[in-house]
């Protein structure tokens, strides 16, 4: 018999390719979008939506720094506790929830699983709170939780940093600091991956490439494929964090939305090493080197006509 899924957040940027990799799997994929007239904190929508369901994959949130603590707070916390009641009380047999590495904040060392929470922007806050939601439900609902590394592709983050490299814009910090990334694609795949496995239930997974290399080596692939000049100056943190203040000054002022945050600054120059070893035990790999991720990614932007 085939499985039924939702997916929420189905037409973000993971979720257009979570449903692919499970349409593929051979699932039968119902989607749950804002952009469909759905709305997650509507607790009668999505009880309806996951009636019939064997598994949720549940990846809709809100991820804008910009917004007000409350908004993510609701998207995030209240958004993912409609979901858990509606999947206890529908029988769903799994949540696959997609959560963030940023729940423990700036690591040291190489983190894994058992590093404790330690969140720092409102975002990363929201999504700490709203894993232990879903961990308290475990005797009700299994639950799988995947911590993203920060997902690279081509979005709206990605194409900004991107151009900034084409522009020749500096390296922020010394570059040195360990920069592990996550292809999209990769991603959904992982999804895929645990969303059938029973020895997954109740547990929580680090997703990352095998490989951490660092915010230079990130930089130096970009402005290779772009077959342009590496940056060889590199921009004091503090004076970026500047930078990303006035622009959001500014775009305020204008009644726009800046793409680089003072938080995105932050996120920039963490560590960023994982120990990928849970998942991989499970059978997933990471299929995307940074160069093939990002080739692909630089394509479809080109393609796009917007780099």
């Amino acid at each position: 018999m085939v499985k039924k899924v939702l997916v929420t957040g189905a037409c973000g940027f993971l979720g257009k390719f979570a449903v692919s990799e499970l349409h593929g799997a051979g699932y039968e994929v119902g989607e749950f979008d804002l952009e469909r007239g759905n709305d997650i904190l509507d607790y009668a929508q999505v009880e309806n939506a996951c009636m019939g369901k064997d598994i949720v994959v549940h990846l809709a949130a809100a991820l804008d720094e910009a917004l007000p603590y409350g908004k993510l707070y609701e998207i995030n916390v209240k958004g993912t506790e409609n979901v858990l009641e509606a999947c206890a009380k529908c029988n769903v047999k799994r949540l696959v929830f997609a959560s963030t590495v940023g729940v423990m904040g700036n690591i040291s060392g190489v983190a894994d699983e058992s590093f404790p929470y330690a969140p720092e922007t409102n975002y990363e806050k929201t999504k700490a709170e709203a894993e232990k939601l879903a961990l308290g439900y475990q005797e009700l609902l299994p639950v799988t939780i995947l911590r993203f590394a920060l997902l690279y592709g081509a979005n709206s983050y990605w194409k900004q940093i991107i151009k900034l490299i084409k522009k020749g814009f500096p390296i922020t910090g010394d570059g040195k600091n360990k920069f592990q990334l996550l292809y999209v694609k990769d991603a959904a795949s992982a999804i895929r991956s645990v969303a059938g496995n029973e020895n997954a239930e109740n547990e929580i997974y680090i997703v990352a490439e095998e490989r951490a290399g660092t915010l230079e080596e990130v930089y130096m692939e970009i402005a290779n494929l772009l077959n342009v000049e590496v940056p060889k100056k590199h921009l004091p943190v503090w004076q970026a964090k500047l930078l990303a203040h006035v622009l959001l000054a500014k775009a305020k002022m204008q009644g726009k939305k800046t793409v680089i945050m003072p938080a995105h600054i932050d996120r920039l120059v963490r560590e960023r090493a994982y120990n990928t070893g849970k998942i991989n035990k499970l059978g997933w790999h990471a299929k995307y080197s940074l160069h093939e991720g990002m080739k692909e990614t630089l394509e479809e932007l080109k393609s796009k006509g917007e780099i």
